[in-house]
Protein backbone atom coordinates (compact mmCIF):
# COMPACT_ATOMS: atom_id res chain seq x y z
CA UNK A 1 0.00 0.00 0.00
CA UNK A 2 1.40 3.40 -0.94
CA UNK A 3 2.06 6.08 1.65
CA UNK A 4 -0.79 8.12 0.15
CA UNK A 5 -3.21 5.21 0.45
CA UNK A 6 -2.12 4.62 4.07
CA UNK A 7 -2.66 8.31 4.87
CA UNK A 8 -6.14 8.29 3.30
CA UNK A 9 -7.11 5.10 5.15
CA UNK A 10 -5.91 6.62 8.44
CA UNK A 11 -7.84 9.85 7.86
CA UNK A 12 -11.00 7.94 6.92
CA UNK A 13 -10.67 5.79 10.04
CA UNK A 14 -10.03 8.86 12.19
CA UNK A 15 -13.10 10.66 10.83
CA UNK A 16 -15.33 7.60 11.23
CA UNK A 17 -14.29 7.11 14.87
CA UNK A 18 -14.56 10.82 15.70
CA UNK A 19 -18.04 10.99 14.17
CA UNK A 20 -19.14 7.90 16.10
CA UNK A 21 -17.80 9.22 19.41
CA UNK A 22 -19.27 12.70 18.90
CA UNK A 23 -22.66 11.20 18.14
CA UNK A 24 -22.47 9.07 21.29
CA UNK A 25 -21.34 12.02 23.44
CA UNK A 26 -24.20 14.18 22.18
CA UNK A 27 -26.73 11.59 23.36
CA UNK A 28 -24.96 10.06 26.39
CA UNK A 29 -25.14 12.24 29.50
CA UNK A 30 -23.83 9.29 31.55
CA UNK A 31 -20.31 10.09 30.32
CA UNK A 32 -19.74 13.70 31.39
CA UNK A 33 -16.53 15.63 31.04
CA UNK A 34 -14.59 17.38 28.32
CA UNK A 35 -13.29 16.11 25.03
CA UNK A 36 -9.48 16.40 25.21
CA UNK A 37 -7.34 16.84 22.12
CA UNK A 38 -3.63 16.08 22.53
CA UNK A 39 -1.93 18.11 19.85
CA UNK A 40 -3.56 20.87 17.79
CA UNK A 41 -1.43 20.49 14.66
CA UNK A 42 -3.29 21.99 11.70
CA UNK A 43 -6.48 22.12 13.82
CA UNK A 44 -8.40 19.90 11.39
CA UNK A 45 -9.56 17.52 14.11
CA UNK A 46 -10.35 20.32 16.55
CA UNK A 47 -12.40 22.09 13.89
CA UNK A 48 -14.22 18.86 13.00
CA UNK A 49 -15.04 17.98 16.61
CA UNK A 50 -16.20 21.46 17.62
CA UNK A 51 -18.74 21.39 14.78
CA UNK A 52 -20.11 18.04 15.92
CA UNK A 53 -20.18 18.31 19.70
CA UNK A 54 -22.96 20.27 21.31
CA UNK A 55 -22.52 21.64 24.81
CA UNK A 56 -19.29 19.77 25.49
CA UNK A 57 -16.06 21.52 26.42
CA UNK A 58 -13.07 20.78 24.18
CA UNK A 59 -9.65 21.21 25.79
CA UNK A 60 -6.49 21.16 23.68
CA UNK A 61 -2.94 20.47 24.84
CA UNK A 62 -0.08 21.32 22.48
CA UNK A 63 3.59 22.19 22.77
CA UNK A 64 3.21 25.55 21.04
CA UNK A 65 0.63 28.15 20.15
CA UNK A 66 0.77 28.31 16.39
CA UNK A 67 -2.68 29.21 15.10
CA UNK A 68 -2.92 27.59 11.72
CA UNK A 69 -5.69 28.63 9.37
CA UNK A 70 -7.20 30.91 12.03
CA UNK A 71 -8.60 28.00 14.06
CA UNK A 72 -7.49 28.10 17.68
CA UNK A 73 -9.23 27.19 20.92
CA UNK A 74 -10.19 29.89 23.42
CA UNK A 75 -7.33 30.63 25.85
CA UNK A 76 -9.12 28.93 28.77
CA UNK A 77 -9.25 25.70 26.76
CA UNK A 78 -5.76 25.75 25.26
CA UNK A 79 -2.89 24.44 27.40
CA UNK A 80 0.45 25.29 25.82
CA UNK A 81 3.72 23.59 26.72
CA UNK A 82 5.13 20.09 26.94
CA UNK A 83 2.00 17.91 26.86
CA UNK A 84 3.26 15.63 29.64
CA UNK A 85 3.82 18.60 31.94
CA UNK A 86 0.69 20.58 31.09
CA UNK A 87 -1.50 17.48 31.52
CA UNK A 88 -0.03 16.86 34.98
CA UNK A 89 -0.58 20.51 35.92
CA UNK A 90 -4.19 20.31 34.68
CA UNK A 91 -4.89 17.13 36.66
CA UNK A 92 -3.16 18.39 39.83
CA UNK A 93 -5.20 21.62 39.62
CA UNK A 94 -8.40 19.56 39.68
CA UNK A 95 -9.22 19.70 35.98
CA UNK A 96 -12.35 17.77 35.02
CA UNK A 97 -11.70 14.14 34.05
CA UNK A 98 -12.15 13.65 30.32
CA UNK A 99 -14.89 11.69 28.61
CA UNK A 100 -12.63 11.28 25.56
CA UNK A 101 -8.94 11.78 24.84
CA UNK A 102 -7.93 12.02 21.19
CA UNK A 103 -4.23 11.71 20.34
CA UNK A 104 -3.01 11.96 16.76
CA UNK A 105 0.65 12.45 17.60
CA UNK A 106 2.54 9.71 15.78
CA UNK A 107 4.61 10.33 12.69
CA UNK A 108 4.44 6.75 11.42
CA UNK A 109 8.02 5.88 12.32
CA UNK A 110 8.71 2.97 14.64
CA UNK A 111 11.22 5.01 16.69
CA UNK A 112 8.84 7.91 17.35
CA UNK A 113 5.94 5.58 18.09
CA UNK A 114 8.13 3.73 20.61
CA UNK A 115 8.95 7.06 22.29
CA UNK A 116 5.24 7.92 22.41
CA UNK A 117 4.53 4.54 23.97
CA UNK A 118 6.83 5.49 26.86
CA UNK A 119 4.46 8.25 28.04
CA UNK A 120 1.23 8.50 26.01
CA UNK A 121 -0.76 5.62 27.60
CA UNK A 122 -0.13 6.92 31.12
CA UNK A 123 -0.94 10.49 30.08
CA UNK A 124 -4.26 9.36 28.60
CA UNK A 125 -5.09 7.39 31.76
CA UNK A 126 -4.30 10.43 33.94
CA UNK A 127 -6.82 12.49 32.01
CA UNK A 128 -9.67 9.99 31.71
CA UNK A 129 -12.60 9.27 33.93
CA UNK A 130 -13.65 5.62 34.42
CA UNK A 131 -15.21 4.26 31.20
CA UNK A 132 -13.74 7.17 29.23
CA UNK A 133 -12.53 6.63 25.68
CA UNK A 134 -9.21 7.08 23.89
CA UNK A 135 -8.89 7.49 20.13
CA UNK A 136 -5.32 7.27 18.91
CA UNK A 137 -3.31 7.12 15.72
CA UNK A 138 -0.82 5.05 17.68
CA UNK A 139 -1.54 1.67 19.17
CA UNK A 140 -1.36 1.97 22.98
CA UNK A 141 -0.23 -0.77 25.34
CA UNK A 142 -1.50 -0.42 28.90
CA UNK A 143 -3.43 -2.92 31.02
CA UNK A 144 -5.87 -0.12 32.00
CA UNK A 145 -6.90 0.43 28.37
CA UNK A 146 -9.14 -2.16 26.70
CA UNK A 147 -8.94 -2.04 22.92
CA UNK A 148 -12.31 -1.75 21.19
CA UNK A 149 -13.34 -2.80 17.72
CA UNK A 150 -13.38 0.04 15.24
CA UNK A 151 -16.52 1.09 13.41
CA UNK A 152 -17.36 -0.60 10.13
CA UNK A 153 -16.47 2.65 8.32
CA UNK A 154 -12.85 2.40 9.49
CA UNK A 155 -10.25 -0.07 8.28
CA UNK A 156 -8.76 -1.97 11.21
CA UNK A 157 -5.14 -1.16 12.06
CA UNK A 158 -5.19 2.47 10.90
CA UNK A 159 -6.71 4.05 14.02
CA UNK A 160 -7.30 2.69 17.51
CA UNK A 161 -10.04 2.99 20.10
CA UNK A 162 -9.82 2.10 23.80
CA UNK A 163 -11.99 2.15 26.91
CA UNK A 164 -10.39 3.12 30.24
CA UNK A 165 -11.30 0.38 32.72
Amino acid sequence: MSRLDRFIARMQAQRALLNQVCSELNTDVALPGPFVELGLGNARTYDHVRERLTGRRIIVFDRSSDPKHGVIPPPADFCVGDIRETVRTYVEAGGAPAAVVHADLGDGSAAYNAELQSWLPDTCCLLLQPKGLVLSSTQLHDRRLRQLDVTADAKAGFYFSYRFD
